[in-house]
């Protein structure tokens, strides 16, 4: 019997990645995946999804294309980005890294297994959102391209600002500041455009995505070859970084100051003005006003609300222009105000959850069970401190969007009222996670609390719309549209009377389910 001599292709694969090596590889890739699915993050995705393609399909079929690269390039492409931050935190507060670096498994295979993981659920998501919005009358091959040399990018990004952190809410504040730049190229979709804007590599993202589409003409020729090459050359370069983050990190281990803990913690705050009498609360007032004012990224949480309302400002009437007359958006300036005037509630909530889920870990909140603040005044000093910030926030953010006029008598109430989702906010993420990982999953689906109103309004006649006055963003969100669009302010007055039952319900009852140990 002859024998089978393998091809020299076989070989050159076989001694690349050794088959001992691709069983490793193949085993961290099972593991991961049934670890982001233990955590939630394929059954919240399925959801948030689903609610991906009921908006794109609610929208006009003129902008479905556009609705489609903007909801793609907003969450799935950066999805991973995120989502690695939690999973290595994890991973390093359970010691599997410390671990990982006297294993056999190398560094490499551990990334390109964080990585690959992310990016199929990224490109499941964003098929589904294209397919069911557009059918298949896109190019699919720039599509894919799109999604996954964007995915594989910004995942490793991920790694590379994660590596020298300890804490979430330390990772997230350094992941928005990566983030920031690549938000710049979304202006050429209001025609603006500017060689400079070429070197970000999230232009390419757009080239792609948009260009799968018709979205903002075909990509052919030297664009199409840019696209594709500047992503693999920014995916070699963020390799090669997290590969040093990895070893300069986790395998030695060495602490830049970048892993801040929380807030607060209770050795702290014995040590602060010492021989002063403030309390357990103005000892916690205290601590927070040091933290915000030594450390700057906390200033960029309250400011990033002010940038998507300039963002808006800036962009919308372009875009409005650029529409008409075969769409007029103008008609929907209420609704596009009211959704970004309750980014802060969301954005405040949405960060103080996760802390309380670190300070859940570290037994702060165990801690503050037995002092006189008990875990649940704890909440509740988070919760109306972030209300407080949501209130000023809300005003000052509705008129720098400016797209409509609201009465300021409107705008305060509306203002009173929608601060209180971020108690909603927090409890919700401190409720369904046990975790960060799965608080970072769950904080993305209450995000959508905001979609539910705009649906409805959209979509649903009243009074079945009032159905959706189950979510209590809906109430106060409805009494500033309808104060935008002139309604008379006793009818709004009634809308945030039962906004106010409905937050305080919901409060109420998931207060009293905290538990400050689970």
């Amino acid at each position: 019997m002859s024998r089978i001599v393998p091809s020299k292709s076989v070989e050159l694969v076989a001694n690349w990645f050794p088959s001992r090596a691709f069983r490793r590889f193949m085993s961290m890739l099972r593991w991961d995946i049934q670890v982001q699915m233990r955590y939630g993050l394929y059954s919240i995705y399925a959801i948030i999804t689903a609610l991906y393609v009921a908006g794109v399909v609610a929208v006009p079929a003129a902008v479905r294309p556009l609705a489609i690269t903007w909801v793609v390039f907003s969450d799935p492409v950066f999805l991973g980005m995120f989502f690695i931050g939690a999973l290595v935190l994890f991973e390093k507060g359970d010691g599997v890294l410390d671990a990982l670096t006297v294993s056999p498994l190398g560094r490499r295979e551990y990334l390109l297994s964080k990585v690959l993981s992310l990016t199929v659920l990224a490109t499941i998501t964003s098929l589904i959102v294209a397919v069911f919005g557009q059918g298949l009358d896109f190019d699919i091959l720039l599509f894919l391209l799109g999604v996954i040399l964007s995915s594989v990018l910004f995942v490793l990004i991920g790694f590379v600002a994660v590596a020298r952190f300890d804490t979430i809410n330390a990772y997230l504040l350094t992941a928005l500041l990566y983030l920031l730049p690549t938000v710049f190229p979304l202006v050429g979709f209001i025609g603006i455009d500017h060689p400079l804007l070429y070197l970000i590599p999230t232009k390419a993202t757009l080239l792609l995505l948009g260009g799968a589409f018709g979205v903002g003409g075909p990509i052919v020729g030297l664009e199409l070859i840019y696209a594709i090459s500047y992503l693999l050359v920014w995916i070699g370069l963020a390799g090669v970084l997290a590969d040093r983050a990895f070893k300069r990190h986790i395998v030695h281990g060495v602490d830049v100051g970048g892993g801040g803990g929380s807030f607060v913690s209770v050795p702290e705050m014995t040590r602060l003005f010492d021989g002063r009498r403030f309390g357990p609360v103005g000892m916690l007032v205290i601590s927070d006003l040091r933290n915000w004012f030594r450390d700057p990224l906390l200033t960029y949480i309250f400011i990033l609300p002010f940038f998507y309302a300039a963002l808006v400002r800036l962009s919308v009437p372009v875009i409005a222009s650029w529409l008409a007359p075969g769409f007029d958006l103008v008609a929907y300036y209420p609704l596009i105000q009211a959704f970004f005037a309750f980014t802060p509630p969301l954005t405040f909530g949405f960060m103080t959850g996760l802390l309380v889920l670190e300070e859940k870990e570290e037994n702060v909140l165990a801690a503050l069970w037995t002092t006189p603040l008990t875990g649940r005044g704890y909440v509740a000093y988070r919760g109306i401190s972030m209300v407080a910030l949501s209130f000023v926030s809300m005003i000052l953010v509705i008129p720098v969007i400016g797209l409509v006029t609201v009465p300021a008598s409107v705008m305060v109430s509306v203002a009173a009222v929608g601060s209180l989702w971020a108690i909603g906010t927090i409890l919700l993420i401190s409720k369904f996670s046990d975790n960060t990982v799965e608080g970072l999953a769950v904080g993305k689906f209450v995000g959508f609390s905001i979609m539910i109103p705009v649906f409805a309004i959209l979509i649903v006649p009243e009074p079945y719309q009032f159905l959706a006055g189950l979510d209590p963003v809906y109430w106060p969100f409805k009494a500033l549209v309808g104060g935008a669009s002139g309604v008379p302010f006793q009818t709004i007055l009634g809308y945030l009377v039962v906004g106010v039952v409905v937050n305080a319900l919901f409060i109420g009852v998931f207060i009293r389910q905290f538990d400050p140990t689970h």
